[in-house]
């Protein structure tokens, strides 16, 4: 008999590939952008990078994984502009012209680690409703 993991270890295992994802283009970012002056790699390729890795492998196992896909694009920008300000030793409230920033606390990023937290838990939901309708044995 097949044993599954648990949805814990599920998203353990989504949040660390976000993570990792994350820290690795915030490094690549702060190193990229002292090196040029780019703006639409800043701009665009976070999101290109993360729709490629997370959300559209996710979409075309099932419809019912793209809650979690989400959650990881959401956690890896989340923690690129992270890594990005720990690589450049420089508090969120230095781009507070760019990112709503309160107190220091970037919002943009709090919110997509919630936002994350909340499609994991939704991603599981719907994974758990399909193996019990579709009596999926793993």
């Amino acid at each position: 008999m097949r044993t599954t993991a648990t949805s814990g270890a599920r998203i353990a295992a989504n949040a660390a590939a976000a993570l990792s994802m994350g820290f690795l283009y915030g490094y690549f970012d702060y190193h990229i952008q002292a090196a040029t002056d780019y703006r639409f790699m800043g701009t665009l390729f976070p999101w290109v990078a993360m729709f490629l890795m997370f959300i559209l492998p996710n979409a075309l196992e099932h419809y019912s994984r793209i809650p979690i896909g989400l959650a990881n694009a959401a956690l890896g920008l989340s923690t690129e502009d992270l890594a990005y300000w720990l690589w450049a030793h420089t508090p969120p409230s230095s781009w507070a012209w760019f990112y709503p920033v309160w107190h220091g606390i970037p919002l943009d990023d709090v919110a997509g680690i919630l936002i994350a937290l909340l499609l994991y838990r939704l991603g599981e939901g719907y994974r758990a409703r399909w193996e019990a309708r579709y009596h999926v044995v793993r």
